[in-house]
């Protein structure tokens, strides 16, 4: 227990340090493919919570929590779920910027950890995805529109690869 104490300790430390950047991403993502097939039409709602540090001038790496809304019945075979599925994501994320001028710049994000539906550990998978963002600076924080690719896998002959399209809000301390 004292291990854990004082490794939480080292990282609030370590963020103190630190710039820290919050990102908040709302989205709707379509799905292009998945196994099984039932679960191509699946849509879901996702929205993510990004807490990052600057590592150099143009890299940030950090960790993440997201979370997915499925807006139909489709993918119910997909994870095994209720009709009203969710998933809960935790992830590593890196994002990488390039600046256009003063007020915008081009991000790009990756991020890949565990998912898990409806909080069962039984039917844990895993998301991986790579998007890219074009935002502008207002007020001290940053508003970006963009899109990405994303692919969950939940088990053999389940997994789905979607499109999520949405708003980032970047706000840095």
């Amino acid at each position: 227990m004292k291990k854990l104490l004082v490794i939480a300790f080292v990282m609030v430390a370590a963020f103190a340090l630190a710039e820290i950047n919050l990102s908040v991403f709302g989205g709707y993502a379509f799905t292009i493919t998945s196994t099984p097939v039932d679960a191509a039409s699946a849509s879901y709602i996702d929205v993510a919570l990004d807490l990052t540090y600057g590592i150099s001038n143009q890299f940030d790496a950090g960790a993440g929590v997201g979370f997915a809304y499925f807006l139909n019945s489709a993918a119910t075979e997909l994870i095994n779920a209720s009709q009203n599925a969710f998933t809960l994501d935790i992830f590593a994320v890196g994002k990488y910027s390039i600046g256009i001028d003063d007020n915008s710049k081009v991000v790009m994000r990756v991020f890949g950890g565990a998912s898990i539906p409806e909080l069962d550990f039984k039917s844990l998978g895993y998301v991986f995805g790579a998007g890219a963002f074009y935002s502008r600076k207002y007020e001290g924080m940053r508003i970006g529109l963009g899109a990405s690719v994303e692919m969950r896998n939940y088990g053999e002959g389940k997994s789905m690869t979607s499109v999520p399209v949405g708003v980032r809000i970047d706000v840095s301390f």
